[in-house]
């Protein structure tokens, strides 16, 4: 996409870079649309994953879906005057650049801030980093705005799908929203829920900087899945292991437990 932006700009007229991202783009919205679910097909969990998650002052999203920004606002949407709120800080005067610039409480209701480590599908970028949010319209839902935009704006996806946590950590570095969100708020983690993410080495990058701040305890979950004793005891022990390799030098080992997912 740099390339061919940089060639148009150059005004070099034969640009197979911009048949490449064409290409990509038209393959992208159509994966998108293939695999991703119909609000109304999860609509009836929506409950249950606000639910849970409002618990929490901070939930750090790794899904790139629009599950949670959905299950997010069907709850702020739900009795206004009386539910805890979600909030993700994405408005139109920009993302709070510091935690401190979040309101802890909202007219007496508590606020829980999510946050998108690796973005997702409703923030696109510009040429210089800076994101959009991207919302639903009037007669459109929101899935199909997101395509649009994507096809029609100067914009490309803000998410971050790398190999190898180093190639990560490049990305990261290049949104202003993406490394506020790695460099200001991983490390308030305290006490951590990890639902859901298999601790790979390609998030390395996460964990490092999650352990540079005070974490004092982590509960990770495990899928049983069929799987033998002996199978999820070697599962847990590389997760643990990687926790530990990973805390800097001279910090101490938070508490790790572990849960059935299920």
């Amino acid at each position: 996409w740099g390339a061919h932006v940089t060639n148009r700009l150059l005004g070099v007229k034969n640009d197979k870079a911009g048949g490449s991202y064409i290409a990509l783009r038209t393959a992208l919205i159509e994966a998108v649309k293939e695999v991703h679910p119909e609000h109304a097909d999860v609509a009836e969990s929506f409950d249950q994953i606000a639910s849970f998650m409002k618990q929490f002052q901070t939930v750090h999203c790794l899904n790139y879906d629009l599950t949670v920004y959905w299950a997010m606002m069907h709850w702020n949407h739900k009795d206004v005057a009386n539910k805890d709120r979600f909030m993700d800080g994405l408005l139109n005067q920009g993302f709070p650049k510091a935690p401190n610039d979040w309101p802890s409480r909202k007219g007496g209701r508590r606020v829980t801030r999510v946050l998108y480590p690796h973005g997702r599908l409703i923030l696109a970028s510009d040429l210089f980093g800076n994101y959009r949010k991207i919302s639903a319209g009037r007669d459109k839902l929101l899935l199909v705005n997101i395509g649009d935009a994507w096809e029609q704006k100067e914009l490309i996806p803000m998410f971050v799908s790398e190999e190898k946590s180093p190639q990560k950590r490049k990305n990261i570095e290049r949104s202003h929203y993406l490394r506020t969100v790695f460099n200001d708020y991983l490390p308030l983690c305290k006490n951590v829920v990890i639902f859901g993410w298999s601790l790979e080495e390609k998030d390395q990058h996460l964990i490092t900087k999650m352990l540079m701040g005070r974490v004092a305890r982590i509960a990770i979950s495990v899928y049983p899945n069929g799987k033998s004793a002996s199978a999820i005891e070697a599962e847990c022990e590389a997760m643990a292991g990687m926790i530990v390799n990973s805390l800097p030098a001279n910090k101490e080992a938070p508490i790790i437990d572990f849960f059935d997912s299920t």
